[in-house]
């Protein structure tokens, strides 16, 4: 083998050294570059797994809480049309009392709702019609000595109850504004007896 042949061999297997060598560090590099594309792209997926999941949740609370706004909702339109039938139901029962037991309730009222001095009392038409004859003697035997009541002529368009009249003034003791006075009393009662615990 000739000098120059030998020259040749060594360039040449110094350059395949220095071609192994380069795609050994080019690999090295290509890996490590694969390597850490491969942890970001774990850590963006971690992180978007996160953010997904949060916002899932945020979704599902949000869900929660408007499927616990309309429940709740629903709960009070619900109680409040059991108050209302039951308010009914109480109105309904007082104009179907039977004529001596809705009179005497009546009389009940205005001596309640009397005060001292001459006063009237107007009721509606059909009770003005069917009004006991002892009414007024059984009345005035309840008021106190300082009041005084009597039927007056005229009528007043109400639902059953009394108007109470004193110097030009009414006061209306009809069952509906009785029952509308006292709504939130009855409300509260209502609602404390249906819907206790």
């Amino acid at each position: 083998m000739t000098n120059l042949e030998m020259i040749i061999g060594e360039i040449e297997s110094a350059a395949s050294k220095e071609a192994e060598e380069a795609l050994a560090k080019a690999r090295a590099e290509a890996e490590a570059i694969l390597s850490a594309a491969r942890d970001e792209a774990s850590a963006l997926a971690a992180e978007t797994e996160a953010e997904t999941a949060r916002r899932v949740s945020e979704i599902d609370l949000a869900g929660d809480s408007a499927r616990q706004r309309v429940r709740r909702e629903r709960i009070l339109e619900t109680k409040q049309e059991l108050i209302n039938d039951v308010i009914g139901l109480v109105s309904d029962k007082l104009h179907k009392l039977p004529a001596p037991e809705y009179f005497a309730l009546l009389i009940k009222l205005a001596v309640s709702a009397a005060t001292s001095g001459e006063g009237l009392i107007l009721l509606n038409d059909k009770d003005k019609k069917r009004l006991p004859q002892d009414f007024e003697s059984k009345l005035s035997g309840m008021l106190p000595a300082d009041a005084r009541l009597s039927i007056s002529g005229e009528t007043r368009p109400i639902d059953g109850g009394l108007i109470l009249k004193y110097s030009g003034v009414e006061q209306n003791c009809s069952f509906e504004a009785i029952l509308n006075a006292r709504r939130d009393e009855f409300s509260d009662l209502i609602h404390d007896a249906l819907f206790a615990g």
